[in-house]
């Protein structure tokens, strides 16, 4: 069976046509709209999550199913989740934000964590291809493999990994997840892993320009400020890498073995 991704979490395709630079330059638009939209209504250097949620509306030129919510997971403070309907289709969307514990309310030193989720939305709704390699990875006993994956993904890809014994560790665990797949959900977990760290260096970025950005603009809103999230310590790049080429090799084993079946019919 294959699981889509509804209307209600992806932008229509006249709004994501294009290269990847436009999709992004997009992306990044839509990002800029919604700082714009939050960056003044910040009351006692809080804003509440029912505001967050309106504006987030207010910024996409399509009203799309999100839900903001207070993150109750440490030490992941910020979270997008992709929902799935009864029917295992992806319909909406959930923002996981770190809030005051008593005022229940996102403080102005988290704006890095509130556009850095943000942009995870302006990259899921502008790349709906990307969006439905998550469906891909439910099955067709609706066992929940992007669930799997990404519990995975969580433990391994935020590893600090610096030595070239560290990340051939990293190699060595990736190859040891994959085991018993079959080359399909193979080649959908690592494009999806492979995905969402671009998307992550992306966001980190983001999140980093627009907490400066809030900082000069309203600077009394801080009394201390926080520093820039230094993502490099995640060796994102060398790890997309390693992905990569797992990747090519299995698509290189599958399309070898399908070659075989074709010629053994022949």
């Amino acid at each position: 069976m294959n699981f889509k991704v509804l209307k209600s979490a992806k932008f229509p395709l006249d709004l994501c046509k294009g290269s990847v630079q436009i999709r992004e330059q997009k992306a990044n638009k839509l990002t800029d709209k919604f700082f714009n939209e939050i960056k003044d209504e910040f009351v006692n250097g809080e804003i509440s999550l029912k505001k967050i949620q309106k504006k987030i509306s207010k910024s996409l030129p399509k009203k799309k199913s999100i839900i903001v919510e207070s993150s109750k997971e440490f030490p992941f403070y910020g979270q997008v989740s992709l929902i799935p309907d009864s029917n295992f289709n992806l319909s909406k969307f959930i923002i996981r934000l770190p809030v005051n514990k008593f005022s229940k309310k996102v403080d102005a030193q988290s704006t890095h964590t509130m556009m850095h989720e943000f942009r995870h939305i302006a990259n899921y709704l502008l790349n709906p291809k990307y969006t439905q390699r998550k469906a891909n990875l439910f099955d067709d006993n609706k066992n929940f493999l992007l669930t799997k994956s990404y519990e995975y993904y969580k433990k391994e890809m935020y590893i600090r990994n610096k030595t070239p014994e560290e990340l051939k560790n990293f190699k060595d665990n990736i190859l040891y997840f994959l085991e018993n797949k079959s080359s399909k959900e193979k080649i959908n977990v690592l494009q999806n892993w492979r995905y969402d760290m671009y998307n992550e260096i992306t966001a980190y970025k983001n999140g980093n320009l627009y907490q400066k950005k809030l900082e000069s603009i309203h600077p009394k809103l801080f009394t201390l400020k926080p520093n820039p999230v230094n993502y490099s310590k995640f060796h994102f790049k060398e790890k997309i890498k390693i992905i990569e080429n797992i990747l090519a090799s299995t698509i290189k084993q599958e399309r070898n073995s399908h070659k075989k079946s074709l010629n053994s019919v022949l």
